[in-house]
């Protein structure tokens, strides 16, 4: 669980960092992961839900946050792509 004080830095981050207002059909949650899990994101019956690791810092949390939007919004739950591939193209998206 985040303190009040990292919810309140990663509430005003957000307003001025994140790339992407959250899509109406879209859930965010906070979570614990395993180490190796930053956040990944659900579809089910048209529906999204975002998971982001309460062990990344709030700005790690944003960078996560955007990082699964744009999954989203590029339709890559629609590619036929590997997901391996998936993920390369959007760490360069990442990049850009």
């Amino acid at each position: 669980m985040l303190n009040r004080r990292t919810l309140i830095l990663l509430r005003n981050s957000l307003r001025r960092c994140l790339r992407h207002k959250v899509p109406e059909n879209t859930r965010v949650y906070i979570v614990a992961t395993p180490p190796t899990i930053s956040s990944f994101v659900v579809r089910k019956d048209e529906w999204y839900t975002i998971c982001i690791s309460d062990a990344l810092t709030p700005e790690g949390q944003i960078e996560a946050y955007n990082h699964e939007v744009d999954h989203i919004t590029n339709g890559d739950f629609d590619s036929d792509e590997p997901t391996g591939l998936i993920e390369i193209r959007a760490h360069r998206r990442d990049r850009e």
